[in-house]
């Protein structure tokens, strides 16, 4: 059994999250806890997940996250209304491995819980926009994969470039950023997912870090080499695109193939 303690003071919403655990997996035994029992060690003793929802009120927030923080085990999902507020406020060291929005689907948080229990990560990627041709002086190209890496691209049956994409997405980055960071177009971007989601059997990005994970992928990438600020990605100017861009590409962080597999679950995180 897999006990999944749950913080969610609203009965309504704390009854919610207790169905959609146990009727999504059997196995799932969600535990009521208040944060303020959080405080003890021994109301989180042998759990296997913390399912921490936060407050939006400012002091109330801190509080919370204070307490999540000084937890060191099991790890950690956080539900907020603005993720991206939260994220900020995380120690570097802290057990929390993921902030999902509260008003997100069920399929995105179920998706996040089966991410963040096996150690993977899911935190939004903030964006702002870049002046056009900057993207090139912040980022430095990928070096060639390493031994650890080539195990990997054999463990999963993936190109080296699916490869990439596969570490870029697994590290939160949009579609968009992808792109930028490869060097591609977006549209090339989403053809490489697009085969890397075929290889996998899966059909969305949390899917294919999840399942990546599953396997034993280590995700042992060497980051870009990160010139000056701001330390996020953002959207390619098609100028500095070296493939022919679609002028139909849509702008979304995330997405989805109508193709894939109908039994697989369908969905796309937070992360804008």
């Amino acid at each position: 059994m897999v006990d999944i303690i749950i913080t969610e003071t609203h009965p309504v919403l704390q009854r919610g999250l207790q169905q959609i655990l146990t009727e999504v997996d059997p196995s799932w035994v969600p535990i009521p806890r208040s944060t303020h029992d959080l405080r003890h060690p021994q109301a989180y003793a042998g759990a296997d997940m913390i399912l921490f929802s936060l407050p939006i009120e400012q002091d109330a927030l801190a509080r919370d996250v204070a307490i999540a923080a000084s937890i060191p085990r099991p790890n950690i999902l956080f539900l907020s209304p603005d993720p991206i507020m939260v994220t900020p406020m995380l120690p570097a060291a802290s057990n929390v491995r993921g902030c999902v929005d509260s008003g997100a689907s069920v399929e995105v948080l179920v998706a996040s819980i089966r991410l963040v229990r096996v150690g993977g990560r899911c935190f939004p990627a903030v964006q702002q926009p870049v002046p056009p041709g900057l993207t090139s002086r912040l980022v430095k190209p990928l070096d060639p994969p390493g031994q650890q890496q080539n195990a990997d691209m054999e463990l999963l049956g993936i190109t080296a470039r699916q490869y990439e994409v596969l570490v870029a997405l697994a590290r939160g980055h949009s579609i968009q950023a992808v792109g930028e960071l490869l060097n591609i177009s977006i549209s090339t971007a989403k053809s490489h997912a697009y085969a890397l989601y075929r290889r996998l059997g899966v059909n969305s990005k949390s899917e294919a870090v999840y399942e990546a994970s599953r396997r034993g992928a280590s995700f042992d990438w060497d980051a870009p080499t990160v010139v000056a600020a701001p330390d996020v990605f953002h959207h390619v100017s098609r100028s500095t695109a070296t493939d022919t861009p679609s002028s139909n590409v849509a702008q979304d962080d995330d997405f989805e193939f109508d193709t894939a597999p109908p039994d697989l679950v369908r969905w796309w995180p937070t992360g804008k």
